[in-house]
């Protein structure tokens, strides 16, 4: 029987069995993306972190594995007509119509994308061979009730009780009246501060499987109210007593950090991902849509569309491209353009010696990150390869910097310039910068979070290899973007080796207690301090280098609650942890020591922390 013709393209069984062939390999990698996932859920009940740690390894490594595996499979099949457009064409249009109709068709798109990428070196796209758009029109929005609980009522006390003993963990509570009471004065007061009255309260809803992130489980969703909604998000830790509720946010911007692009990516067991993005869009309005998908673990689609973002802004303004503010750096080249939030760095094509770095050794860095727990401090890069954009668009400036420092990664033609490789990344100011620029008090809290930032990403087992710059996201934060010197540490301070020798990994000996560390540490923690137990202030946080570094003092509680905070990276230390350096350890592990002035007790930062 003939084969009928796709899309006004002739019939070729190679093409439709290269296209069957691409599918086969998608459903492969989104079954093996939900099997592992829904081991989150039994990795966080059995408090099993290493074996969480190694999941979240493997989800990152499998989608680069099965495209490999689909592009062997579909140049065996294709053979000498591997490269031939045609057959592409006809292979993109069967391929469509063997995704209509399924839920998750841009997370398809992208996969055939990333195929037909890895045998054509495309300069720029081609639009017969790959998705640019999305060639589906998005569906409408699914009822709330598929996508999250409902709970009905105005009192926040019986409206958090019924939330959380509501079946979402196998594992007992470690005190669930407790939680309640702690959570309820802790939503009453984050609400009247801003001046939403209890009495308006409709109730709640509550997206249908927890995040998942390393030690941290998070339940999201929004309580609503006759005037509109607002971000419901009560994180929650697994103790060795029990579950429990660490913390509770209402703010947009604290539940935004916590979808950072400075994160680990959540595991959730929710489909279909259109509708989920859609939904947590509606809380997180000023969140990139990109941003979004990659906080759920599909970073490839994440970077879909952000390139898609890219190309609508060039489309609809003239902007061009210049050369960063800031101080240049010497092993990167970084332009950005005029009203877009994000930046390119091209790796230089002559380094100079002073850095101990290659270029290889600079896309390492970027795969360890990429794969690495970034602690709140490294901003996840996208790579893109072979992007062409017009000359026009370009600053005399960055032209020359392209042809001094980068002529074999830029091609600059007399009406084009292709970029072959680049790092994408969303763009923040530069600490010199924002130190020039900032108020005295705003300008000494981010010097005191650059310490904080170096203890968080030491603490992950990653050492910055040069501290002079630094950059401040949201006010007063610091992220560490020059990646080129970031190195993995595998020689840890000379007092960490007894963990060593007790069988642990390196940089799992850096990460060991109760706590992940994983909300704003400008959340108040439910949970006081232990009367009379100094070495329980600590150890809740993932810091053992800290431990080690203070005094271990701690105030009296009254209330004699056990302390379990789980803090940003970069926040602020647990509340009423005071203690003294001791400036002999601070010079052995050359990690700084400073905290934000704006707690009852501070920890100074030292002179020769910040030489």
């Amino acid at each position: 029987m003939a084969q009928p013709s796709v899309a006004g393209h002739p019939p070729d069984a190679q093409a439709d069995a290269a296209a069957a062939a691409i599918l086969s390999g998608f459903e492969q990698y989104r079954a093996r993306f939900r099997e592992v996932t829904r081991r989150a859920q039994g990795r966080f009940e059995a408090r099993d972190w290493r074996g969480a740690l190694g999941d979240a390894t493997a989800r990152l490594d499998l989608y680069a594995a099965v495209v490999q595996r689909v592009e062997r499979a579909v140049r065996s099949l294709l053979g000498l007509r591997v490269r031939d457009a045609s057959v592409w064409a006809r292979t993109k249009a069967g391929y469509s119509a063997l995704i209509a109709g399924r839920e998750d068709w841009e997370i398809a798109e992208t996969f055939l994308n990333s195929v037909t990428r890895r045998i054509f070196a495309t300069a720029g796209v081609e639009p017969d061979i790959e998705f640019i758009d999305s060639e589906f029109d998005p569906p409408l929005p699914e009822p709330i009730a598929s996508l999250c609980r409902q709970y009905r009522g105005s009192d926040l006390g019986s409206l958090l009780a019924s939330i959380l003993d509501d079946g979402w963990f196998t594992s007992p509570w470690e005190d669930l009246a407790r939680d309640v009471r702690l959570a309820t004065e802790s939503l009453r007061s984050q609400l009247a501060a801003v001046g939403a009255g209890e009495e308006a309260l409709q109730g709640a809803e509550i997206m249908a499987a927890p995040f998942f992130r390393r030690k941290g489980a998070y339940l999201v969703g929004r309580l609503t109210a006759e005037a509109g909604y607002r971000p419901l998000v009560l994180a929650v830790l697994h103790t060795e007593h029990g579950v429990v509720v660490d913390a509770v946010l209402t703010d947009v911007d604290h539940v935004s950090v916590l979808f950072s692009f400075t994160r680990s990516h959540f595991h959730v067991d929710l489909d279909p991902p259109y509708q989920v993005v859609r939904y947590l869009k509606r809380l997180l309005p000023r969140k990139p849509v990109a941003e979004l998908y990659i906080a759920l673990g599909y970073h490839k689609h994440g970077k879909t569309e952000l390139y898609r973002d890219l190309l609508r802004h060039l489309r609809e303004s003239d902007s061009r491209f210049e050369v960063a503010p800031g101080i240049p750096g010497m092993v990167m080249v970084v332009f950005t353009m005029t009203g877009y939030d994000v930046v390119f760095k091209l790796i230089r094509d002559r380094i100079p010696a002073i850095k101990p770095v290659t270029p290889l050794s600079v896309r390492n860095n970027y795969q360890l990150v990429f794969r690495h727990d970034r602690a709140g401090r490294l901003v996840e890069a996208q790579e893109f390869e072979h992007l062409k954009f017009e000359r026009s668009r370009f600053a005399d400036r960055v032209i020359q910097e392209f042809k001094s420092d980068a002529d074999r990664t830029v091609s600059v033609g007399e009406d084009e310039v292709v970029v072959h490789h680049a790092y994408v990344e969303r763009r923040v100011t530069p600490l010199d910068v924002y130190l020039n620029e900032a108020g005295a008090e705003a300008a000494r809290a981010a010097v005191l979070d650059f310490g904080q930032a170096v203890k968080d990403l030491a603490a992950n087992g990653i050492f910055p290899g040069e501290l002079l710059r630094r950059h401040p996201a949201r006010p007063g934060r610091v992220l560490r973007l020059r990646l080129a010197r970031a190195a993995h540490r595998l020689h840890l301070p000379r007092d960490a080796g007894r963990h060593q020798r007790r069988g642990r990994p390196r940089f799992g000996s850096l990460v060991r207690g109760r706590g992940a560390r994983c909300l704003s540490g400008r959340v108040p923690p439910l949970h006081g301090l232990t009367p009379g137990a100094p070495e329980d202030a600590h150890r809740g946080a993932r810091r053992p280098l800290r431990r080690r570094l203070l005094a271990r003092d701690a105030d009296p509680d009254p209330g004699g609650r056990d302390h379990r905070h789980l803090s940003l990276p970069g926040g602020d230390p647990p509340a009423r942890l005071s203690g003294r350096l001791d400036q002999k350890r601070v010079r052995k592990a050359r990690i700084p020591i400073g905290t934000p002035s704006t707690r009852p007790t501070q920890v100074r930062l030292s002179k020769t922390a910040l030489m």
